[in-house]
């Protein structure tokens, strides 16, 4: 099996949260793949994004859709990570 690429694993994740927005779990797997490639900015920002939905979805009472403790701690440092400069690399943002 051939492995995938960076960039065509960060556009199958982008077409993933298009297909499915309200979707914790793949924005969560779109962020870890982002930050993973070097870009920090647009991973923390898909944290973010992550971390919102969650909080919404636990809101309302979705406990099926929620993320486990550990993916909305990975989430959450990946937001501080990109807060406090030089912690994560770059890449192209």
């Amino acid at each position: 099996m051939m492995a995938l690429s960076g960039e065509k694993m960060i556009d199958w994740g982008k077409a993933a949260v298009d297909r499915y927005p309200s979707n914790p779990r793949l924005h969560a797997w779109l962020a870890e793949t982002l930050a993973e490639t070097g870009r920090a900015s647009h991973a923390a920002r898909e944290a973010r994004q992550t971390i919102r939905l969650h909080q919404l979805l636990q809101s309302r009472g979705h406990v099926d859709k929620l993320l486990s403790r550990e993916r909305l701690a990975q989430m959450q440092s990946l937001v501080q990570a990109a807060d406090e400069p030089g912690s994560l690399p770059q890449g192209r943002n």
